[in-house]
């Protein structure tokens, strides 16, 4: 609820966009703390370590942008994505 009124206050849905800076940019030159398009990215393989992969996380006020972050395989394991 807000104020006296008694109108409830909604969120807009927003439909995944991808980030402007980010426009024509390839997944193969994605790179760690690049920017992204976190909304519609999938996970990419960490060009510097198999048993790692990239995840494009939201950038702090951005909308649509994001950065490139660089996640651990579970141990024993390595990053394939054609199987995610």
């Amino acid at each position: 609820m807000q104020g006296k009124t008694g109108k409830q206050q909604y969120s807009a849905i927003i439909a995944p966009q991808p980030c402007p800076t980010a426009a024509g940019q390839s997944v193969e030159g994605s790179r760690y703390q690049k920017i992204c398009s976190w909304m519609i990215e999938s996970l990419v393989a960490d060009p510097e370590s198999p048993s790692h992969f990239l995840q494009c996380q939201p950038a702090p006020n951005s909308l649509y942008c994001g950065r490139w972050q660089r996640m651990p395989c579970e141990p024993g394991l390595i990053f394939n994505a054609l199987l995610q």
